[in-house]
């Protein structure tokens, strides 16, 4: 007697299997956990990601302030240029000249170039400065994702309880908290030397 046609015994076993729907985030976490026999494992470890994500604050995933390449804003066009080429960031704090913990604001590399271009005769950092976002470093992940996508920015200033500068994080540090390590080609000629 031949089978009749239809759902496979995986797609049988994936219905059984989440007919309990979850009512919790842990419960969910542990279904998606289980489903390692159902999917491939890149996706569950990102299933896992975007479900961890509430529980992770900004300071358990922050650039720590010493680690900071950042300026200021009473630097020169020939001081910011060597930093823009070791670093290879393309955003970068500006700190004040007054108060050095301060972030007054972000220069990214292409407002740089767009100066370089236009071949005005002086160079003023103020001017070319962006608005910085500031988050507190015990907001979540999700929360800081969600301001990111509304404010357009990549990177935000993480401040402490006292106001003062603690870290920086960027879409690409949440971004890498759901789909792992993401790698550049100036990451691979980092580990090359």
């Amino acid at each position: 007697m031949k089978e009749e046609a239809g759902p496979s015994w995986s797609m049988r076993g994936l219905r059984k299997w989440l007919a309990n729907a979850p009512e919790t985030r842990d419960e969910l976490l542990r279904l998606v956990q289980d489903s390692r026999r159902f999917l491939e494992p890149d996706t569950v470890d990102m299933l896992e990601g975007v479900l961890s994500m509430p529980a992770i604050q900004v300071r358990e995933i922050m650039t720590p302030r010493p680690a900071i390449v950042g300026l200021h804003d009473d630097d020169e066009l020939l001081e910011i240029m060597p930093v823009l080429i070791e670093s290879a960031h393309s955003r970068f704090p500006v700190f004040s000249s007054v108060d050095r913990e301060n972030v007054v604001g972000v220069l990214l590399a292409k407002d740089l170039l767009q100066f370089l271009y236009s071949r005005e005769e002086h160079f003023d950092l103020k001017a070319r400065m962006r608005q910085a976002v500031f988050v507190p470093e015990t907001a979540r992940t999700d929360q800081l994702l969600a301001l990111l996508r509304n404010s357009q920015s990549h990177l935000a200033v993480v401040v402490d309880e006292y106001g003062y500068t603690a870290g920086l994080i960027t879409l690409e540090d949440l971004l890498e908290e759901i789909v792992g390590e993401i790698e550049d080609e100036f990451d691979e000629q980092q580990q090359e030397n």
